[in-house]
Order: structure tokens, then sequence, then C-alpha cells
């Protein structure tokens, strides 16, 4: 549906530990205008430990943005509508490298 007055809009990348996630919520609105959600692998390399792969998650948040941001044009909003964004994780994560391996 076409909106009559247009307000601005609120983005929220929700990253849990199996999902990924990108809505969008009308600015006066708790419901979600649009959103577009995907799974992510979760590594068990032993009982007790869920690790991620920090490059899944980016790749699933960049994918998840994309696929809302072309929905907004069909319902009478742009990308430039968006005037913030918010992140919700799983909130004791931690993104650990090794040097040598990458």
């Amino acid at each position: 549906p076409i909106i009559a007055e247009k307000e601005p809009l609120i983005g929220v990348i929700d990253a849990g530990t199996r999902t990924v996630k990108f809505c969008i919520f009308r600015s006066r609105h708790t419901k979600e205008l649009v959103e577009h959600a995907v799974d992510i692998t979760p590594i068990i390399p032993q009982e007790g430990w869920h690790e991620q792969d920090p490059r899944e998650i980016l790749n699933a948040v960049q994918h998840c943005i994309h696929e809302v941001t072309a929905k907004l044009p069909s319902l009478g909003y742009n990308v430039s509508d968006i005037v913030t964004v918010g992140v919700t994780n799983q909130r004791e994560t931690t993104i650990v490298w090794d040097r040598t391996t990458g």
C-alpha cells in the first residue's frame, strides 16, 4: 500500500544467534513496514560453545539491507527516508581472529 503521508523511517539490524534480520518501521508506529531475514550457520566446535563466522554475519546483514531497501519504492519510500538505524545483537558477542590465519 502507498502511504498517504510519508514519515521518517527507522531501520533495525537484528543479529541473533541463528538469524540476521533487517527491518524498517515508520517513525510513529511499532509495526514493521518491511523486513527480510536469513539464517546463519552456527559453529559448535564442542559442547557448550557457540561460534559464528563474522563474515557470514556481515554478508547476511548486507543481503538483508539490500532486499529491504529494494522494496521501499513499492511502498512509496526511498532509502533517503531512513533517518536512523539501530542494532540489536546477542550482547555478549566478541569477534576474535587469529593474526596468522585471519
